[in-house]
């Protein structure tokens, strides 16, 4: 009796622990949870920082009129194509200012691992955000790759562009 018992709690406790887990698609940044404050007039202003064939990337601030007493900073990174000479986006994340230090740490650790020899096993490093922006560094037989991705849009970027991605973060911290 005891161990049917036992065997029910551990079921339940099971059972709870995976309705814990976060849906990729519900997760927001605490700027997109700013922005979609109801019954509020935001005022969005967005400052370039860089732009490359694939990439934009913007300081965004947010705050509550008339008094601008609430207010929200942080970045975003679109990714998609350029045609004619216009960035058609495929998709988007933003970083909270809270995160930007730890997301320069991890990419500074990925230019690290770049400019090293590329390893005989498979090997990835991983990046994954607040929002669920995941910049993953993989080899290939003679290059390391990298892909930015949310939600299922994909985008391989070049290792310039990671860099850009660096400092453009760098650049953004002195403008919230």
């Amino acid at each position: 009796m005891k161990y049917a018992l036992f065997l029910i709690a551990l079921l339940a406790l099971q059972i709870e622990g995976a309705g814990q887990e976060i849906d990729p698609a519900t997760r927001k940044t605490n700027i997109e949870k700013f922005q979609n404050k109801t019954s509020s007039l935001i005022l969005k202003e967005y400052i370039d920082i860089a732009e490359t064939r694939t990439l934009s990337i913007q300081v965004v601030k947010m705050s509550v009129l008339p008094e601008k007493k609430e207010a929200m900073s942080g970045v975003l990174i679109s990714w998609g194509t350029t045609a004619i000479g216009v960035f058609q986006e495929t998709g988007r994340a933003y970083l909270d200012a809270d995160e930007i230090d730890d997301v320069i740490k991890g990419i500074d650790s990925m230019l690290k691992m770049i400019s090293g020899t590329i390893p005989q096993n498979y090997t990835e490093l991983e990046l994954t955000t607040r929002s669920g922006l995941t910049l993953t560094l993989f080899p290939s037989k003679t290059a390391w790759n990298i892909a930015l991705e949310r939600l299922g849009h994909r985008q391989y970027i070049y290792t310039d562009d990671l860099s850009k991605i660096r400092d453009s973060l760098s650049a953004g911290k002195g403008k919230f």
